[in-house]
């Protein structure tokens, strides 16, 4: 086979040709065997060469095609006859293909095969300019001379394909990279495959198109053309189309070269080139351009209109006529030395003020800076220039006025720093006046070298607020604020700034200029001060005008008039407006003032919440320099809790009086008590046959104990009653008295009790408690008998609590102290108490009854008690209700065996105990002798403290106890047991006295209750403490 097609062709070449086509080939003999199939064709339906050569082409056609394929046999075919028939691929996949046929006869034109052409699925769109222009003559022309063949192809750096037609029949190495596709999918494409899909393209198809036939028709073509790649990138390529002949046929060789790169670059050019010309000409500054010869070759739009000359006038002249006659020859000489020496650095980078010459002669400064351009081998000069008449007139007008600027810069009060914006010295200060350095305490010279916003400024993070300033002062052209700033020194002083950007030759600096504001400052935090004291004072205070309008007012103000502050600004200050006031009040206000400079008066109030308060007023005026009254200020203070206090004041010092009253006669009034009890209580253990001497003796001995509990009542109620303590159960002594006090009120009166079952003990003094529950107990019964015709219910009720106070919301009525308390209340159903009695009722001597039927004494008396054992007392009543007393006393922690313990049995006394009498009443001491002889004691006596010593001294006298009275003249009983303590230090005392009086201020309550008995006393009482302080270790 392969000697039959070297007879029609090449071989080589064809084969190469066909072996890499991308389209199926199959070369048939005579016979319709298959000869030839190339690489497509295997591919098309997967068989090997093995398979495929020697078979008939029918063994490849489905049965419908067989019978198809010979009736096209049978009819004949002619050149370009095509025939679409299904072929059976190796994996039985059957598949629909055109083929098209072409006779070809050997050289000797003897031997005739068919060659089936074109093999393709008949599902696809029918590649152009395939099968009817291609002709084996064409491959034989071409593969006449395989030499050139491979130096056309492989050898050539640009991309060359062979076109028949518009048939790609070949392509190199190059176009295969150029196009980014292989060999194959090139040959299978079309010229037009090649062109970008775009607008306008139908257009370039038909260019390309007629370049090409007439290529075909012997004229070359050369052109540009935009192309795109398959990868679908696009390039710019020169294409130069060149038919030639091979055994008359014609070719057309198409070399592509690549000129992407030089055509972007020529853009890039083309767009430097119009940007350059556009900024030259849009440039408001001269732009002249000269050669090493001074001729000009550059002169833009505002060069022409600088110097009133075309560009037409000056280009290829010299610029000569530029400068005035008396600079030319500088201007050459130094301008030929430049290029002559190469010294360009001279130009470059520096700006030259120069004298232009217009067209019209006139003369005008200018601007000048020059840069170098060099093209080749040449350096031309550029030059840009601006007109700086107009800036050279405000320069010499500033050095004018410059002058005046400094006078008034330094004359200046305000300190004045003119500082740096630059952002690499923002705050440098470049300048300051003279007050800044008295302000300051720095030279100009140090101030010049520091920045004001790290080194004089007391804010150490001024920067931040520096920059917030300087967009504030962007936005605001000025700005005012207050700093701290310090001094040299390192003092601190305020000032009052006002920053605003100026130019200042040509460059924006801040100006700042500082005034001292330090005295206003402080003036203003005392005014601060003194405005934020006046709203939140306890006074009431409220400014008016001349005509009395309210101008200001208090806090305070507004909450005794009732009004808003806001409603009392504007309000005039007279009765009409304000009747909280009384009436009178204004009256004597306004009068007052209308003659002298002060006005101030106290009285009561009555507020809108029906509250009373006593209070003290003044009002005085705010005068001008020329003693005009400009404001008058109104000041009002609540002094109800003061009035109280002098009330109390008042009271005490009432006390005081009956105390000091009392203690004078109690001593000695106690005395009397003593001998008058004493003997009465001696004489009734007396036997006698007449019994009417006892009752005569337990008379006398009754009312002298009555006479004993007054004198307790008036030191009670004067707080100077020495007290007798012990631990007690409330609830048992109520109990106890509970019988004698309904005897006290009477059988039509109830009598009830509401104890607490859980109430703890309490430190008390028997009696007292007593004197309390009966003083408040006959009081209840007086009011329910003043009640007779109101409520029917006539009740007393007497009740105890425990409570405890240890937060606010518990003490709010009570003003008690943190702790445990003992509540014990006696309420009446009686008839009641007005508020000005109920004020009074603790006052001695103050009393509602009728003359003689009340002493005054008996609530006093229960206050003094009370308040003397840290208590408290308070009166609930309303009249024709009732009134109860609470009455809240410390509780102690304390269990029932530690009471027991105190219940001593009176023991007498052992032995021959030796007791030693000092006492300066002789009828007190004579009875004590008596009776210390009646419980079996020794008794040696002395009435007075010199006495007893000398008595002491004496090695006879050695008594177990002395028993001194506290009151004696010369020596009394303290100071007569501190000098006998230095002669028998281990002698125990037991002092007595009618009235002690502050003689135990240096010593506890508890040594008082172990050392002391109170005048008059009883034996049994007498003979119980003598027992104690003897069994006593202290």
């Amino acid at each position: 086979m392969k000697n039959m097609l070297k007879n029609l062709v090449d071989w080589d070449a064809l084969y190469f040709i066909l072996e890499n086509a991308p389209v199926s080939f199959e070369i048939l003999d005579k016979n319709k065997t298959i000869i030839y199939c190339n690489k497509a064709r295997k591919k098309l339906t997967g068989h090997e060469e093995s398979e495929i050569i020697g078979k008939k082409i029918n063994n490849f056609l489905t049965p419908d095609s067989k019978e198809k394929f010979n009736l096209f046999l049978s009819n004949g075919f002619k050149n370009s006859s095509e025939i679409q028939l299904d072929v059976i691929a190796k994996n039985k996949q059957v598949i629909p293909v055109e083929l098209s046929f072409k006779t070809l006869m050997d050289k000797n034109e003897q031997t005739a095969v068919l060659i089936t052409y074109a093999y393709k699925k008949a599902s696809e769109k029918r590649q152009p300019f395939r099968g009817n222009s291609f002709n084996v003559e064409a491959l034989k022309a071409l593969t006449e001379n395989e030499t050139k063949y491979q130096t056309l192809f492989e050898k050539s750096n640009d991309a060359i394909f062979i076109l028949i037609e518009d048939l790609f029949v070949d392509c190199n190495e190059a176009a295969q990279k150029l196009f980014a596709a292989s060999k194959e999918r090139l040959l299978a494409s079309s010229v037009i495959d090649f062109l970008p899909k775009k607008d306008g393209n139908d257009e370039t198809v038909r260019m390309v198109t007629e370049k090409i036939k007439l290529a075909f028709n012997g004229e070359p073509q050369s052109f540009r053309l935009e192309l795109c790649r398959m990868d679908k990138k696009a390039i710019h390529a020169e294409i130069e189309l060149s038919p030639f002949s091979l055994n008359n046929m014609t070719f057309v060789q198409a070399i592509i070269h690549d000129i992407t790169e030089k055509y972007t670059q020529w853009l890039a050019l083309q767009k430097s080139e119009s940007i350059f010309k556009g900024v030259v000409n849009a440039s408001h500054e001269a732009i002249i351009g000269v050669n090493k010869k001074g001729v000009c070759f550059l002169f833009n739009p505002a060069a022409e209109k600088m110097f009133l000359r075309t560009e037409k006038e000056m280009l290829g002249k010299s610029i000569d006529c530029l400068i005035p006659e008396r600079y030319k020859e500088a201007h050459n000489r130094a301008f030929n030395d430049i290029f002559k020496t190469r010294n360009f650095d001279r130009l470059v980078n520096k700006t030259y003020r120069v004298d232009g010459l217009r067209s019209n002669g006139e003369e005008f400064p200018l601007e000048f800076s020059f840069s170098m351009v060099a093209v080749k081998d040449e350096t031309f000069i550029v030059s840009s220039g601006r007109d700086i008449t107009d800036r050279v007139k405000k320069e010499n007008a500033l050095k004018e006025s410059e002058q005046k600027f400094r006078h008034l810069f330094e004359d200046m009060p305000d300190a004045i720093f003119i500082t740096s914006l630059d952002a690499d010295s923002k705050g440098l200060i470049l300048d300051a006046n003279r007050a800044a350095e008295q302000q300051t305490g720095y030279t100009r010279e140090e101030l010049l070298n520091m920045n004001i916003l790290s080194q004089l400024c007391a804010d150490k993070n001024n920067s931040q607020k520096a920059l917030a300033r300087e967009k504030e002062i962007a936005a605001n052209k000025e700005i005012r604020f207050v700093e701290k700033k310090i001094r040299k020194d390192k003092t601190e002083y305020w000032t009052e700034v006002i920053l605003r950007i100026i130019s200042l030759n040509g460059t924006d600096v801040l100006i700042s200029i500082n005034r001292d504001v330090t005295d206003k400052i402080i003036a203003n935090e005392k005014i601060t001060k003194l405005s934020y004291a006046i709203e939140k004072s306890p006074i009431f205070v409220i400014i008016t005008d001349p005509k009395g309008t309210i101008e200001y007012a208090n806090r305070q103000a507004s909450e005794i008039t009732g009004y808003r502050q806001n409603e009392l600004i504007g309000r005039l200050f007279r009765y009409d407006e304000f009747s909280v006031f009384p009436k009178e009040m204004f009256k004597s206000l306004w009068s007052t003032l209308e003659t002298e400079d002060n006005w101030h008066s106290e009285f009561e109030m009555n507020l809108k919440n029906d509250k009373k308060i006593f209070v003290s007023a003044t009002v005085f005026p705010i005068k001008n320099e020329s003693d005009e009254v400009v404001n008058f200020i109104g000041m009002l203070e609540d002094r109800t809790d003061q009035r109280k206090l002098r009330e109390q004041l008042s009271q005490a010092q009432k006390m005081e009086t009956v105390g000091r009253l009392t203690g004078g006669i109690a001593h000695d009034f106690n005395n009397l008590l003593t001998v008058i009890n004493g003997y009465s209580e001696l004489a009734s253990t007396i036997k006698t046959k007449d019994k009417k001497v006892h009752e005569y003796f337990r008379a006398i001995f009754r009312a002298g104990e009555r006479a004993s509990d007054l004198v307790r009542q008036l030191l009670a109620f004067t707080r100077k009653q020495s007290a007798e303590i012990k631990v007690v159960n409330l609830n048992t002594m109520i109990q106890d008295l509970t019988k004698m006090m309904a005897r006290l009120i009477g059988k039509d009166i109830q009598i009830k009790t509401e104890l607490d079952p859980q109430l703890p003990y309490i430190k008390a003094d028997p009696v007292q408690i007593e004197q309390i529950l009966i003083n408040l107990v006959v009081n209840a019964r007086d009011a329910l008998n003043e009640n007779r015709t109101g409520n029917s219910e006539r009740k007393i009720i007497i009740a105890t609590k425990a409570v405890s106070f240890y937060h606010a919301s518990a003490k709010a009525t009570t003003d008690m102290k943190n702790g445990d308390y003992v509540l014990f209340s006696v309420s009446d159903t009686g008839s009641g108490m007005p508020e000005d009695v109920k004020d009074k009722i603790f006052e001695p001597f103050f009393t509602t009854k009728e003359t003689g039927k009340g002493t005054g004494l008996g609530l006093a008396t229960v206050y003094g008690i009370v308040e003397q054992n840290n208590g408290k007392i308070e009166v609930l009543s309303e009249l024709n209700k009732g009134t109860q007393f609470n009455i809240y006393w410390p509780a102690v922690d304390i269990t029932e065996d530690s009471v027991e313990l105190q219940k001593e049995t009176f023991v007498p006394a052992v032995g021959h105990k030796h007791v030693l009498i000092v006492d300066d009443d002789e009828e007190v001491r004579a009875l004590a002798s008596e009776m210390l002889q009646a419980l079996n004691y020794q008794v040696t006596e002395a009435n007075n403290g010199k006495q007893a010593l000398h008595l002491l001294k004496e090695a006879s006298c050695k008594p177990d106890l002395i028993i001194t009275d506290l009151i004696m003249p010369e020596m009394d009983g303290i100071e007569f047991a501190n000098k006998t303590k230095q002669i028998l230090p281990d002698v125990k005392f037991l002092y007595a006295s009618g009235f002690a009086g502050d003689r135990f201020k240096t010593n506890s309550k508890s040594e008082i209750e172990e050392l002391f008995i109170q005048k008059p006393y009883t034996l049994h009482a007498l003979g119980q403490k003598i027992r104690e302080v003897l069994d006593s270790t202290n």
